[in-house]
């Protein structure tokens, strides 16, 4: 006599669910890790530069404030307007510079604190904080899309004319270690991220 439970019993089918939406959760999570080191190690290099420009040794962290509307092209091809400041503060949040990127621009502006001007140039096209070629603009600009795009990977398949804004806040301290298990919040259209070393508030809508 066969006492084996049927493979398609409900209580294997819900275990099989549950591992998936696991495996499923664990993977966004991994996504969205490397998404933001690719950020912070950029965000890192750009200090580095920033500091290198104004002789300003005690630069310590930055803001980055980011304001992007997308759409997707008759041809399927997704264009996207941007307006990017960052901002660079010692120890005790005494801002020391910024720098402002746009679409219309194409060039990352910068003035210290006592109004001196400057620009930036992108980080080596080898080098360890940029392996994937991307110049300061766009790689910022990608990764908010690829992290917008795994929390909400159905909205650019089936967003069809609709315009999606994005609006993004992303703080770092490139000499704070990480933590093991970063805070993820998601919550409909809003996610907000921190692993110690940075704090990302990330809003989200369609119209």
């Amino acid at each position: 006599m066969n006492d084996q439970q049927p493979v398609n019993s409900f209580e294997n089918i819900s275990d099989l669910m549950e591992k998936i939406n696991r495996l499923s959760e664990e993977e966004t999570k991994k996504r969205l890790n490397d998404h933001i080191k690719k950020l912070e190690d950029l965000l890192k290099w750009m200090t580095k530069e920033v500091k290198e420009k104004t002789y300003l040794s005690e630069i310590r962290k930055n803001l980055t404030e980011i304001d992007m509307g997308c759409h997707k092209h008759s041809d399927g091809l997704m264009l996207c307007g941007y307006d990017i400041t960052t901002s660079f503060y010692n120890e005790d949040k005494y801002k020391l510079a910024e720098c402002r990127s746009n679409t219309i621009s194409y060039k990352i502006k910068c003035t210290d604190y006592i109004g001196k001007s400057f620009e930036l140039y992108d980080p080596p096209q080898d080098s360890p904080q940029n392996p994937r070629g991307f110049s300061f603009r766009e790689g910022i600009k990608d990764s908010i899309r690829s992290i917008h795009n795994t929390l909400h990977p159905a909205v650019p398949m089936h967003m069809g004319n609709q315009y999606i804004h994005m609006r993004a806040t992303v703080s770092t301290d490139p000499y704070k270690q990480r933590i093991e298990n970063p805070v993820i919040i998601i919550d409909d259209n809003i996610f907000i991220y921190y692993n110690g070393r940075s704090t990302i508030t990330m809003f989200c809508n369609l119209y």
